[in-house]
């Protein structure tokens, strides 16, 4: 078991309306929320391997859990992966919709042969795919 600090952003795109792939109007203020994640990896889960909490600061704390298809293997060294992920109350059950505040998923790489003591790389990009209050600002980012 191992614990990582990662940061998370609802930023919205610069050059393209999230809803429709057009060019948007540059009037438009682009609200950014960031979040600091608080994560517990648990390696023998087969997709639930990361689970904590994240800090909105202002908006609040809430529990999150990602859910990684297909899980790790014990030899890749680059892993590529879908994943989802489901921000929600915290101390409530996260199979119930009810309890979300932002849902979404994304592909990324992680890349494990890294030497001692360079921190594992690791990128994704992804969209929420639900967000409900305060983060309605959030839904297409």
């Amino acid at each position: 078991m191992g614990i990582a600090w990662l940061l998370i952003s609802c930023s919205e795109s610069a050059l393209y309306d999230e809803q429709t792939p057009v060019p948007k109007n540059a009037d438009v203020p682009a609200p950014n929320i960031i979040g600091t994640m608080d994560l517990t990896f648990s390696p023998t889960s087969e997709t639930n391997i990361w689970n904590g909490t994240i800090d909105f600061g202002d908006y609040g704390i809430y529990d999150i859990s990602f859910f990684t298809y297909p899980g790790p293997k014990d030899y890749s060294q680059v892993f590529q992966y879908d994943e989802e992920f489901v921000a929600y109350k915290t101390g409530t059950n996260w199979q119930d919709p009810a309890n979300f505040v932002l849902k979404g998923v994304h592909k990324g790489q992680l890349v494990w042969a890294n030497k001692v003591p360079e921190p594992v790389k690791w990128m994704h990009n992804g969209i929420i795919t639900e967000a409900n209050p305060p983060f309605e600002m959030c839904m297409g980012r």
